[in-house]
């Protein structure tokens, strides 16, 4: 997992913040995971690539799509 982590990571050109976001990614995809509910929708859509969609919750989808977002 956590080289999955790290190739996200490079793939994805994060920084050591957003690292974290590429780890909890890599488990979500190793465990099967493929749609992932986050309040931090703009986070995650460079995950779409990779197999991950997030899908709710839906407040916070219908706010992202307001503001410019999915």
């Amino acid at each position: 997992m956590i080289l999955l982590a790290v190739e996200l990571a490079a793939s994805h050109g994060l920084t050591a913040r957003r690292v974290h976001d590429a780890r909890h990614a890599a488990a979500a995809l190793v465990a099967g995971v493929r749609k992932v509910y986050t309040y931090d929708v703009g986070d995650w859509q460079m995950f779409d690539a990779d197999g991950l969609r997030v899908v709710g919750p839906e407040s916070i989808l219908a706010h992202s799509k307001g503001i410019g977002g999915r």
